[in-house]
């Protein structure tokens, strides 16, 4: 039995250790919530106007919360929308439409 999983481990040949997987377990721990998001952009500009991060930093810190927003609004609508088809489903279950 030993002998297998050794088998099973050669076999994989270290596949968790890999960049993308290191990477992988990394961000699924360090997800932000739009709340984080939103103090981290004003901690960033209040950087940039004391001098202290570079514009460009700025820059790529707001064009990254864009996306989490625009992301995180269309995972909203996604959800809700999935809840009136579910709704609309169940109401009209048994009527010929």
């Amino acid at each position: 039995m030993l002998e297998a999983e050794r088998g099973e481990w050669r076999r994989r040949g270290g596949a968790e250790r890999s960049n993308q997987s290191r990477a992988r377990r990394r961000y699924e721990k360090e997800q932000l919530t739009l709340a984080e998001v939103n103090g981290l952009v004003a901690v960033t500009l209040k950087g940039v106007l004391g001098g202290a991060i570079e514009p460009g930093v700025a820059s790529a810190v707001a064009s990254l919360a864009r996306v989490a927003k625009d992301l995180s609004l269309a995972t909203e609508l996604e959800h809700r929308l999935q809840a009136l088809e579910t709704q609309a489903a169940v109401s009209t279950k048994g009527r010929i439409a």
